[in-house]
């Protein structure tokens, strides 16, 4: 199958292509569909083409790919975060790293010990015969929500609110005879 990672920053795949029990070729399973549209896939072939058509398509319902079984697996980087996808074609977000494929056990194991999405692939095809260290990633910054706007450009800033003030009780007056 193969490994791809997603630590939070980077998204990294191996290269491997494996039939059965056998490594076969090297294809790149990371793709830059669209300017903020990356997608790194696993699984059959025709599947993950299929998926790569349906996603640079805009992930249309009406357009969506059949596939079968439950060898596919997907992590897609999209102007609206990060996702993962598996064979029913749902998007779920990605709110922490993980590491989907083959060697997904050995790559979270090495995001365990510090290791960076580029290196926990290197790391799994230590250990995993479908995956190869040669590795295509891409470094993704993404954009921190916009603070919350208090007052309109250009107009003045809201007055604080007002902070609850300290009532002392005044003294009673005293009359001082003479």
């Amino acid at each position: 199958m193969t490994t791809i990672v997603w630590d939070g920053k980077t998204l990294a795949a191996d290269s491997q292509v494996s039939s059965e029990c056998a490594r076969v070729g090297k294809t790149p399973k990371l793709r830059q569909l669209a300017e903020n549209l990356f997608v790194a896939a696993a699984g059959y072939q025709s599947d993950t083409l299929m998926f790569e058509v349906w996603a640079a398509g805009g992930f249309k319902q009406d357009a969506k790919p059949c596939i079968e079984g439950d060898e596919f697996q997907a992590i897609v980087i999209a102007p609206d975060g990060v996702f993962e996808f598996e064979s029913a074609l749902m998007p779920c977000p990605l709110l922490y790293p993980t590491a989907i494929g083959s060697g997904w056990m050995w790559a979270i194991a090495a995001l365990d010990f510090g290791a960076t999405a580029e290196d926990a692939v290197k790391y799994a095809a230590t250990r995993d015969v479908f995956t190869n260290d040669e590795v295509n990633f891409v470094h993704v910054t993404i954009a921190e929500p916009a603070p919350e706007l208090k007052s309109v450009p250009g107009e003045p800033e809201p007055a604080p609110e007002p902070r609850p003030e300290a009532h002392v009780k005044p003294k009673a007056k005293t009359k001082v005879k003479k």
